[in-house]
């Protein structure tokens, strides 16, 4: 019976595909009845009554190509609504395309793609491109990815019939839709492997862990593939980033027991992606060719200000800018640099392990230098994206300084003293020199808007400008005149207003960091024989010049993503010198993070009754508690000196919330070698005073005190005199006896408060006969056992008798250690299971109070003696 219901559906299916189908092709009849001989549109009738849909477009291709056919003078009259229909029909055929066998397409799809194809080629150029674009935008046609995808292809077409210098406001529409084609289908295939997960993640970040758990380790480093066996203490649970707003969820970690070897290898849901973003590149580089063709030269007397121009004069301090470089060539340079590093950072192409390669053999990096390379986008002038930045903030904070001064443009532009290196800057007193000379002229440039459609007649105009000064005035009209049409024309194209209109907006462009991370790694780890960074560069410039984008990486969601960052440094980490980085000791401690207005708001309506004056003053009162950890801060929002301490932190964070144990082990060898071998004595020192005392992650603090305990160690035996003045010296005891203090979560702290005590009773054996720390001294005694052991024993001994308690079953003991333990994550435990865990707890605790007992006996000989 279940047979038979199975092929009755399957028959319903069927022919409900075949009404949707049938209705379409009529509606082909019905757009083509008027202009067609009876006899093709009764062909046409006939082969839907067979239901024979490659004979229809067979045919309906015959009578658009074919010179005597009935719609190749006519087509163009009802190319709009003839291709509408088409891709329809393409979406309704394409339902069995897989993008994994993307070669193979059924005759039918084959037919229609020469179809659409022609009508490319010989319709108007300009109109197909406006069809292409409602597409993007309509809520009423769903396009398949096969439809998207071969959509690139014909807008290609249409767009390569538009003159080079006319492209680029159509470029600014058709890009961003492209790049969702990765975007929108990643989100999709996410969900799917969600579904089909064999071990599921209930990280908070929901979308983190949802790729192949199997994979992934850096087979640059193999010899680093084992690991210590302290990394088992790190990270059972994924701690508060997100404060109260959600509730704790502990990471399912994976563990060798059901983690596939670690393997640099790409899986299918990686390599599926490789087909659409060879078709995007594709585009992107044959409009890059022509920019190359049009942009022969760097002449200044040009007018084409290129990256490539840009970086000729960047050797000195100065970048200078030429008069005219918001050209159309110049705008579409901009404008692919932009969408190359776009690409480079989503997370369908950021995610695999290896790089993905186009068209089956080119690596990624290959065929992104060469776009880049075409646009004359060098690596220096990307890599600097984060400098540039800085320099136009520090330009508009004091520009909005003069503005509250009460001074004018004017004077800022012509203020000798704020050269601040700015291109934009160097730009405006470029402009300002020229309007004292020749204020008409001056007022001719300024007022010139980005053009789409007349380019040649104003170049017609500025030449006639420059044969006679007493022409100025009527060219300026004349300009306006044509800027008037031109903003018509561009709003009847349905472009909108040109947000590159502004060469603010133009040169500083907000190059996504992640992306310029994944160039890096591409420079670094696979790099081509063409394209990789350039062997004067320095490995401690590269490392330290660069610490935004490796931030950026770690900061992403996925854990494969932020492995390449590790993978990064890793590299680096062995080629840097030893004791090669030092960082001032003010830039080592967490900055004090100001309240966002959003956050000031969001206090007032909660806290104060929607009173903004008590939440601003609020504010202000807990300033000075808000030295926090700045892992997820942007860093844009952060000083470029904090930027080490953000990646240290950045990297313990990554192991927090990564669930592959072999990924956290390698990551965390890593951070003790660039700790111990590549950071300065003193940097090395301030940077681990700074984690212990502030790590908001408890799982993480006892590692860091055995880190800190294992330099003591090391510092003791050295003759190095940097090492001992900062780790066998009275400075060690601040930082000693941070773990060991009470209050919080005991039951959270427990392990720094072991290897917190350990370290202290290391201290106190290795130290006995010189006393180079005071650990000795009588005062340190007394002052440890008042402020430290006597009520951290008394703490413990509290919390023991609870655990004690619910571990011989009491009932209400129970209950307040379940109520305990669920605010950890940790929820619906059996009874048994609560008087096992408190038993463990238990023997942990008495663990604790033996070796302070130890550390009294020690103490006590002092006293004895």
């Amino acid at each position: 019976m279940d047979i038979v219901n199975e092929r009755y559906n399957k028959k319903i299916e069927q022919q409900n595909e075949n009404d949707k189908n049938n209705e379409q092709l009529n509606e082909i009849i019905k757009l083509v009845n008027d202009i067609c001989k009876s006899n093709n549109i009764e062909q046409l009738k006939s082969f839907i009554e067979n239901n024979d849909k490659e004979g229809f477009f067979k045919k309906l291709f015959t009578m658009i190509t074919l010179p005597d056919g009935d719609l190749h003078e006519t087509y163009n009259d009802i190319s709009w609504e003839l291709v509408h229909s088409l891709v329809q029909s393409l979406n309704q055929s394409s339902a069995d395309w897989d993008i994994k066998n993307h070669t193979l397409i059924n005759s039918t799809c084959k037919i229609i793609l020469n179809i659409i194809d022609w009508i490319s080629n010989n319709c108007s150029a300009r109109e197909f491109l406006l069809i292409a674009q409602e597409f993007d935008g309509s809520s009423f046609i769903s396009l398949t990815l096969f439809t998207k995808i071969s959509m690139i292809v014909f807008t290609k077409n249409a767009l390569k019939r538009i003159p080079t210098e006319k492209r680029f406001n159509f470029l600014k529409s058709i890009l961003p839709p492209l790049l969702k084609i990765l975007e929108v289908e990643n989100i999709e295939t996410k969900k799917d492997d969600e579904d089909n997960e064999n071990i599921n993640f209930t990280n908070q970040d929901d979308e983190d862990d949802e790729d192949n758990d199997d994979d992934n380790d850096d087979d640059d480093d193999d010899d680093d593939d084992d690991d210590d066996d302290d990394d088992d203490d790190d990270d059972d649970d994924d701690d508060d980033d997100y404060g109260n707003k959600r509730k704790k969820q502990p990471i399912k970690i994976i563990g060798p027991e059901v983690e596939q070897e670690l393997q640099q290898k790409n899986t299918e849901n990686d390599t599926k992606w490789e087909y659409p973003l060879s078709c995007i590149l594709d585009f992107i580089y044959s409009f890059a060719l022509d920019l190359k063709a049009q942009d022969t030269n760097d002449d200044p007397n040009s007018g084409i200000s290129t990256p490539r121009a840009i970086n000729k004069t960047a050797g000195s301090d100065q970048i200078t800018f030429y008069d005219k470089p918001n050209t159309p060539i110049a705008q579409q340079q901009h404008l692919f640099l932009f969408y190359l590093i776009k690409i480079l950072s989503m997370e369908s192409i950021l995610n695999p392990p290896q790089s993905l390669l186009c068209n089956g053999t080119m690596p990624l990096l290959g065929v992104i230098g060469e776009c880049l390379s075409l646009i004359g986008a060098s690596t220096s002038y990307i890599l600097g994206t984060d400098s540039r930045f800085r320099l136009k903030k520090r330009e508009i904070e004091l520009e909005d300084m003069y503005y509250d001064e009460g001074l004018d443009e004017d004077d800022f532009q012509n203020d000798q003293d704020l050269n601040l290196n700015d291109p934009n800057k160097v730009r405006n007193k470029t402009k300002s020199k020229n309007f004292n000379s020749n204020s008409n002229q001056s007022s001719a440039n300024t007022s010139k808007d980005i053009d789409d459609d007349d380019d040649d007649d104003d170049d017609n105009n500025n030449n006639n400008n420059n044969n006679s000064e007493s022409d100025y005035s009527s060219s300026y009209e004349s300009d306006k005149e044509r800027e008037e049409e031109e903003e018509e024309e561009e709003k009847e194209d349905g472009f909108g207003e040109d947000e590159y209109s502004s060469i603010d907006k133009l040169f500083d462009l907000d190059l996504p960091y992640s992306g310029i991370g994944h160039y890096l790694f591409l420079l670094i780890l696979k790099p081509t024989d063409q394209f990789r960074l350039p062997s004067l560069q320095s490995i401690h410039s590269i490392l330290m010049d660069n610490l935004p984008y490796l931030i950026s990486l770690l900061q992403c969601k996925s854990y494969r993503i932020g492995f390449k960052a590790i993978q990064i440094i890793s590299f680096l980490q062995k080629r840097l010198k030893v004791a090669s980085i030092d960082i001032n000791e003010e830039f080592c401690k967490n900055p004090i993070i100001e309240d966002t207005i959003q956050e000031i708001m969001l206090k007032a309506t909660e806290q104060h009754g929607g009173n903004l004056k008590n939440a601003i003053e609020q504010s202000k009162l807990e300033k000075e508690k808000r030295h926090k950890w700045i892992h997820d801060q942007s860093t844009t929002s952060i000083e470029r000196n904090y930027h080490f301490l953000q990646l240290i932190e950045t990297i313990i964070g990554f192991m927090v919330r990564c669930p592959v144990q072999q990924m956290r082990s390698f990551t965390y060898r890593v951070l003790m070698l660039l700790i111990g071998q590549v950071l300065t004595a003193s940097t090395k020192f301030n940077i681990l005073y700074n984690l212990i005392g502030t790590c908001i992650f408890p799982s993480f603090s006892g590692l860091l005190i055995h880190i800190f305990k294992e330099e003591i160690n090391k510092a003791w035996s050295s003759t190095i005199v940097d090492e001992r003045c900062y780790f066998v010296s009275p400075k060690i005891l601040d930082v000693v006896t941070i773990p060991i203090q009470t209050g919080g979560n005991l039951m959270e702290r427990m392990d720094s408060i072991m290897n917190g005590l350990n370290m202290y009773r290391f201290l106190l054996i290795r130290d006995k006969s010189t006393n180079h720390t005071g650990i000795w001294s009588k005062s340190k005694i007394q002052g440890s056992r008042e402020t430290c052991f006597y009520p951290l024993r008394k703490d413990l001994l509290e919390v023991q008798s609870q655990f004690r308690a619910s571990s011989q079953g009491d009932e209400k003991a129970m209950e307040k250690v379940l109520s305990g333990v669920s605010k950890m994550g940790v929820n619906d435990l059996s009874k048994d299971d609560i008087k096992n865990a408190s038993t463990l707890v238990c023997y942990h605790i008495d663990m604790a109070l033996d070796v302070i007992t130890r550390i009294l006996e020690l103490q006590d000989t002092l006293i004895k003696d």
